[in-house]
């Protein structure tokens, strides 16, 4: 039987469900929240919640997360990444990202995209991860304002190796 870990942790992270863009509040705008794709490139969506391992120009393993925030201001704001394994521990090398407006591409709904960013897996070979389930999270600490985060379970999957 699976153990629910993630929603034992989320309380503890101060985690808040976000999936989509919220609606707006009628004078402060959107509620703060955050959205978790893929890519190097461009934000995809995860589709089954599976996350692609890459292997990495230097011999290494690695994901590419992506970040939609709404309702979060850019300048100043850093973004920290994890992935847990079942027992809680971090599987990758902790990754942080210090923002301003040129380092995130503005969407048409007045939210952000962050992509580019790399998770560096604690890893040998791909078949040690391939196949497990993870907790995936990413945490916006705005300058002056209480962090936003939010956490899904994924599946690592190599579809193109």
């Amino acid at each position: 039987m699976r153990t629910p870990w993630l929603r034992r942790l989320a309380p503890l992270l101060g985690l808040v469900p976000a999936a989509c863009a919220p609606e707006a509040a009628e004078d402060s705008g959107p509620a703060p929240s955050l959205s978790i794709g893929q890519g190097a490139v461009a934000f995809t969506a995860l589709e089954e919640d599976h996350v692609e391992v890459v292997f990495g120009p230097q011999g290494g393993w690695h994901i590419e997360p992506a970040v939609r925030a709404w309702g979060l201001p850019v300048d100043g704001l850093v973004l920290s990444y994890d992935l847990l394994d079942a027992a809680g521990a971090s599987r990758v090398i902790a990754v942080e990202a210090r923002l301003s407006e040129d380092r995130v591409v503005p969407l048409a709904d007045g939210g952000w995209e962050r992509v580019g960013d790399r998770l560096v897996l604690e890893i040998t070979s791909a078949e040690e991860v391939v196949g497990e389930r993870f907790g995936l999270s990413v945490t916006a600490a705005p300058v002056g304002e209480a962090p936003v985060a939010v956490a899904l379970e994924v599946t690592l999957v190599d579809e193109a190796g």
